[in-house]
């Protein structure tokens, strides 16, 4: 009973967009633990009463109310029954979804060892690592490791298997609006819609497909209408808020994300748009205040810090610049993909600018590696010959991008 009541006043602060009473509600309460003060307010109490209260925690980590050490204390705190550990570490699995620094394939097989261990059998350790929560978790950590491929590949194979799947649906069309994969967010945004247009992921849907195709008016329509629906729903006003920034539309967007940012406190998403947002405007130190309490939100992702490097280059500071993207590349999933060639580029300028000029030279070749035919690479390492007095290869360098880039003037 205190259990339910908590949930249901931690339900009713969230509809009045009141976050923080909401995550007091859903968090850990000593108030109805027999070893507890009675000072702790009551409305604590939904996870402490019932550990085993599943919607209370996932209004907490599901709806990123928590930072990731803010959700490691959480569950520290959970008492469990000797034969409910393994649902301790199903909470592990759930909370690492949106933390890059997390070892994802270890919880998952901890998980699976915990089940087997509890008495129910290998077979179902097997069952339990293909459950659509699990999964669902594993594809939302993979993407925010930058793998959109990887996380597409198994949302897709959830989705055939449970079709609308909800706990998937953001991060499968977050995956698919990235791999611009314009059919199948046509198919299923009309699909969604159709079967329910009440539902936010499902306008969502609709409108990354316009955004995928070009047609940003269209998109900002329908991420309108994702968010009055569901107005409580994050996600949409992230991709609002980038519909406004692709037309250049900055106090919108802005408004936008600041709105994702009250609604998810716990997420470094909103602060690092904002962040982008702010430096795409030229307001430099608010990017910089934003991207840095982004890097603070998620200590593990490399994304702000590799935008806290492009700040930095503007500001001319390339020194600073150059420990930003080496942090960057430390943190980033290794071997480093393509979508990782952005910064290899950015630290080669800011080692160039230093007068560094073999190893800037060292880094585009590795960019280059990432990506073989850059036009804008081989212009940088052309640049960086000319400096140091290479003419000869410069100007090949420079005939080989032209090659590549015949009209660029």
């Amino acid at each position: 009973m205190h259990a339910a009541l908590a949930l249901l006043r931690g339900h009713c602060h969230s509809k009045l967009e009141n976050r923080a009473d909401a995550a007091r509600s859903y968090k850990v309460s000593r108030q109805v633990s027999s070893v507890a003060p009675l000072v702790t307010p009551p409305s604590q109490a939904a996870l402490a009463a019932d550990p085993l209260c599943w919607e209370a925690f996932d209004a907490l980590v599901g709806g990123q109310m928590l930072t990731p050490a803010e959700e490691a204390q959480l569950l520290a705190g959970l008492p469990w029954a000797p034969g409910d550990a393994w649902i301790g570490s199903l909470y592990r699995q759930q909370a690492g979804a949106h933390d890059p620094g997390a070892d994802m394939p270890a919880l998952v097989a901890e998980l699976r060892t915990a089940v087997c261990a509890a008495g129910a059998g290998a077979a179902a350790g097997g069952l339990l690592q293909g459950n659509a929560d699990v999964v669902a978790a594993h594809a939302a950590w993979t993407l925010e490791r930058g793998d959109a491929d990887g996380a597409y590949a198994m949302t897709a194979a959830l989705l055939a298997r449970e079709a609308h799947r909800a706990a998937v649906l953001p991060t499968h069309v977050a995956a698919a609006a990235q791999l611009g994969k314009r059919n199948e967010l046509f198919a299923l945004g009309h699909t969604l819609a159709g079967a329910d247009t009440t539902s936010g992921v499902a306008w969502l849907a609709v409108g990354a497909y316009y955004l995928t195709i070009g047609q940003v008016l269209q998109a900002r329509r329908f991420l309108a209408k994702a968010t009055q629906v569901a107005p409580g729903f994050a996600p949409a006003w992230l991709a609002y808020g980038h519909a406004f920034a692709a037309s250049d539309e900055a106090d919108a967007a802005l408004v936008a994300y600041r709105t994702a940012a009250r609604l998810f406190p716990g997420s470094p998403a909103p602060l690092l748009a904002l962040g982008q947002e702010y430096s795409r405007a030229g307001s430099l130190p608010l990017a910089q205040h934003f991207l840095a309490a982004a890097s603070a939100a998620s200590p593990h992702d490399p994304a702000p810090h590799h935008e806290l490097g492009c700040v930095l280059l503007r500001e001319r500071n390339p020194a600073g610049a150059q420990a930003e993207f080496e942090t960057a590349l430390r943190l980033a999933p290794q071997p480093l993909t393509p979508a990782w060639e952005p910064t290899l580029y950015c630290l080669g300028h800011a080692l160039r600018q230093q007068g560094r000029w073999e190893a800037a030279e060292t880094v585009y070749r590795a960019t280059l590696g990432l990506i073989p035919r850059s036009a804008p690479t081989l212009v940088a390492l052309a640049f960086t010959a000319q400096l140091r007095g290479d003419s000869l290869q410069a100007v090949e360098l420079y005939h080989a991008a032209l090659s590549l880039r015949p009209d660029d003037r």
